[in-house]
């Protein structure tokens, strides 16, 4: 004979399974009909007990989903028996949690664990980002918890493997993350029963400082480098006290100051781009403090180099160095390179290179907002500097060989033969008539 312990127990396991599912109805039902004897010729009652319960499992079985606003992490591990699950919950899942929303950027996190018998469910990398997608989550931690007999000892056997999907930015970036995602998280650990305690929570700090740093560098793609940074020194923060011996850790060390120095750069490219628009001196001065914060290995980067170029012409009307750096990145097949270098030169006087750089450039594809560019900041340039007049050869040749602009070129050319440079610029002035007659 069945004990009703039995059967609650039973219940208590399996209720979220099919097997549970169909076990609550063949209870309900013999319970039903020998309760009610008319239930045996009511199809449409036994229809509609058998409707409830499924809704009810249903609406059990759904996984929790991430809030609007919120970055969803979501945690699925499975565990091969009740002991094990509830270790994991307390020596790895609560500590992580806690993680999470420790810091500056904690409460932006929703914490997300599936209960064992959905956990159950997630076997493989198809299984995982359906269930992501049902969850909503940003992140995802999946794998398995086995224990094992290794060396005689009792072992934990912990799997984990991790999806990132961030809506913001690419298909292609996303799978760069997952996979940095992956490469750094704790994959695959053993754990003796002998110090279980601190692996585990070990795991959850290893755990939590990666997820923050994917985060960061998500976020940072996205634009929204506020946050990013945020993120960023919160996982650089948790470092400090952490054995730097330790692989996973010494390669966070090593990234994470690169990822702010992206983050720098881009905040200095959207300077930049200010400043071309409202052309405020006083832009410079926080180019200036950003260009010092650039991590060295990014700091003879073209773009940062085109950009210290520009500082040095627009605060301190000075081209010399630049001029000297601009030579060591020699790119013979990038516009933008030579379209520098010749405006550097012009701006010394050797307007005969200069030429022989627009030249170059006029033979490879540029983009328009380059060209708009370009031209305008020359025009600033001769407004707010009057010993840079010569510049209306440059001018004129640019709206000539590269913008196309025949009637703008000719109106540059003559403010350039109007100039009372005849001895300096003589032989530039003889090309320009040439080049006028041509056109």
């Amino acid at each position: 004979m069945v004990k009703i312990t039995e059967i609650v127990d039973f219940f208590k396991t399996s209720w979220y399974t099919k097997t549970g599912l169909g076990a609550a109805i063949v209870f309900v039902t013999i319970a039903g009909i020998g309760w009610h004897e008319s239930l045996k010729q009511t199809t449409i009652g036994l229809f509609f007990i058998y409707l409830i319960i499924g809704l009810v499992w249903g609406w059990m079985r759904r996984p929790p989903r991430t809030s609007k606003h919120k970055i969803g992490f979501l945690v699925s591990i499975s565990c091969a028996d009740d002991t094990t699950s509830q270790q994991l919950q307390e020596d790895f899942i609560r500590p992580l949690r806690q993680l999470m929303k420790s810091g500056k950027t904690g409460y932006a996190f929703q914490f997300i664990n599936l209960p064992q018998f959905l956990a159950r469910e997630v076997e493989d990398v198809e299984q995982a980002e359906a269930m992501r997608i049902r969850t909503r989550a940003n992140f995802m931690l999946y794998g398995n918890v086995r224990k094992r007999l290794i060396g005689g000892k009792s072992t934990h056997v912990i799997h984990l493997e991790g999806i990132v999907l961030y809506r913001s930015i690419s298909e292609l970036v996303n799978r760069d993350l997952a996979t940095e995602f992956t490469e750094l998280l704790p994959r695959r650990i053993h754990i003796s029963g002998e110090n279980d305690i601190l692996a585990f929570q070990f795991t959850s700090e290893w755990t939590e400082i990666v997820v923050r740093y994917v985060l960061g560098i998500a976020f940072g793609l996205s634009g929204e480098l506020d946050y990013s940074e945020s993120l960023l020194n919160d996982s650089l923060q948790q470092l400090a006290n952490k054995n730097q011996d330790f692989p996973i850790y010494r390669k966070l060390k090593e990234r994470i100051p690169l990822r702010l120095s992206e983050i720098c750069q881009a905040r200095i490219n959207w300077l930049y781009m200010e400043w071309m628009k409202t052309r405020v001196l006083d832009i410079w001065d926080d180019i200036e403090i950003r260009l010092k914060e650039v991590h060295p290995a990014h700091q003879n980067s073209p773009d940062m180099i085109y950009c210290e170029a520009m500082l040095h012409i627009v605060k301190y009307r000075d081209s010399r160095l630049p001029l000297t750096k601009m030579k060591k990145i020699g790119k013979d097949g990038d516009a933008v390179w030579h379209l520098n270098m010749a405006f550097l030169y012009a701006y010394n006087g050797n307007l005969r290179n200069a030429a022989r750089h627009y030249n170059q450039a006029a033979l490879i594809e540029i983009h328009p907002e380059t060209i708009a560019q370009v031209e305008s900041f020359m025009v600033w340039i001769i407004e707010q500097d009057p010993k840079q007049k010569h510049l209306f050869y440059c001018l004129g040749f640019f709206n000539w060989k590269i913008k196309g602009d025949e009637v703008q070129a000719r109106k540059d050319f003559e403010s350039f033969l109007e100039l009372p440079l005849s001895e300096v610029f003589s032989k530039e002035k003889q090309l320009v008539q040439t080049w006028m007659s041509e056109m």
